[in-house]
């Protein structure tokens, strides 16, 4: 994952295609997040419990 990371850091092209592909792909509609808009992430969860 860290070379592809490096690829697009250095190459602002596979970005810009990226960003046609999902368009292309999305063909109009909307992305829509399966979460509720006020749901936060557990980032507590790895949390040791005392």
């Amino acid at each position: 994952m860290a070379g592809i990371v490096i690829n697009l850091l250095s190459k602002p092209e596979l970005v810009e295609a990226a960003k046609v592909e999902w368009e292309r792909q999305m063909d109009g509609r909307v992305y829509k997040s399966p979460l509720s808009a006020g749901v936060k992430p557990p980032l507590d969860q790895l949390k040791k419990q005392h």
